[in-house]
């Protein structure tokens, strides 16, 4: 495989080919939904604890309005993760606003509450986000450069001196790691799908006729138990 081919797999299909890739495709989208109903729960928690702190501790009263927003926010991605029972693609935009959301809100807390203090909500978030989700690298280093981008903008509008420069330096650092092992962390959670796919698939099927085996007809089978069964049901074996 060239060069040019395995990064085009990793960035597009995490590591794996088409075909195998669309065989795990289910299980990634079932993660990330498990992963935006976690997320939404933990967050606005913490978006609660912080709203209430911030009416009895001055120095933090001043984001009070961001948390405000961010709990509303976050409430609406357990309803992301509910639609995406249905349609994964309600998972993934969830997915690509809790990202950008989360990133801007970094960019703000660092940038415009504190400017004359160094950043550390960005460059945790830009490392924590992306291994949250089994988003495609692409879409994912996209994102993170996008936001790099903003971040130092905003450094050299709103900071100065020393800060403004380590800031820079260490936004540039910090995203750079991100992309790298992110990009890694996502081919292994995908390689790591696929592996189950095919000890579940050779658990369950024949590999002389590739039809399903006993287990099989077990798994099958007990779908039935203390159901009504269908008007017709054929069962060859």
């Amino acid at each position: 495989m060239t060069l040019f081919r395995r990064i085009k797999q990793i960035l597009f299909t995490s590591g794996l080919n088409e075909r195998d890739y669309r065989m795990v495709l289910d299980k990634i989208n079932e993660d990330n939904r498990e992963k935006l109903s976690s997320i939404s729960f933990i967050v606005s928690i913490f978006m609660l604890v912080m709203v209430v702190l911030s009416f009895l501790i001055e120095s933090i009263s001043r984001s009070q309005n961001v948390y405000l927003v961010s709990l509303a926010v976050s409430l609406s991605f357990g309803t992301f993760a509910r639609l995406g029972k249905a349609n994964p693609l309600w998972t993934n935009v969830g997915i690509y606003i809790f990202t950008c959301l989360g990133f801007i809100f970094g960019i703000y807390q660092g940038v415009v509450t504190a400017p004359q203090e160094q950043t550390t909500s960005f460059m945790a978030l830009i490392l924590a986000i992306p291994f949250w989700f089994g988003m495609k690298p692409l879409h994912m280093i996209n994102a993170i450069c996008l936001f790099t981008g903003i971040f130092i903008v905003g450094c050299l509008r709103c900071k100065t001196g020393y800060v403004q420069t380590a800031d820079i330096v260490n936004s540039v650092a910090y995203s750079s790691a991100s992309v790298i092992i992110s990009a890694y962390a996502t081919c292994v959670k995908a390689k790591r799908f696929y592996a189950e796919h095919l000890t579940g698939r050779m658990g369950t099927t024949d590999m002389l006729t590739g039809l399903g085996n006993r287990n099989a007809y077990t798994q099958h089978c007990s779908r039935y138990i203390g159901k009504k069964l269908p008007e017709s049901l054929t069962i060859f074996f």
